[in-house]
């Protein structure tokens, strides 16, 4: 939401899933956050989650609004048979954003597209191709995003 800043009064408001962090930047405000309710739905947009045995298992995600609360993108951040969370988001002096989450996963599907655009293998080899669940030791994760 945003409000008049001498009025106070909501200049827009926008639905979004539980926001777990946010950071301003020169042109909107990029939100992050897991929603365990699968799939979660930005407005009109719904992102990949998890089906059948992986119901209910969270979706990180990291998503952009403009100044006037319009949409650019969300993307979905996938702990790939397992479970994910703690997303949280800083900047730096420089104004780069960086995202931290967790997985329990040898593997985590960043990005756009379904069900992520890139791979990030820990090359951890807990798990077979056959399981349908593949919960390791926790590993927290320092991503940077970019434009």
């Amino acid at each position: 939401a945003k409000f008049h800043k001498n009025s106070g009064l909501p200049v827009w408001a926008i639905p979004k899933p539980d926001i777990f962090d946010f950071e301003t930047t020169e042109d909107g405000i990029v939100v992050v956050g897991t929603t365990y309710d699968s799939p979660p739905s930005f407005d009109s947009v719904q992102i990949a989650a998890g089906v059948a045995t992986l119901e209910g298992y969270g979706v990180m995600w990291q998503s952009k609004v403009d100044l006037n609360g319009n949409g650019i993108y969300v993307q979905p951040l996938i702990s790939e048979r397992s479970y994910g969370g703690g997303t949280g988001l800083t900047q730096d002096p420089n104004g780069n954003l960086f995202m931290t989450l967790y997985t329990t996963s040898p593997t985590t599907k960043l990005g756009p597209g379904a069900p992520g655009g890139w791979t990030l293998d820990l090359m951890t080899d807990v798990c077979g191709e056959e399981d349908a669940i593949c919960e390791g030791e926790q590993r927290n994760l320092v991503t940077k995003l970019g434009d």
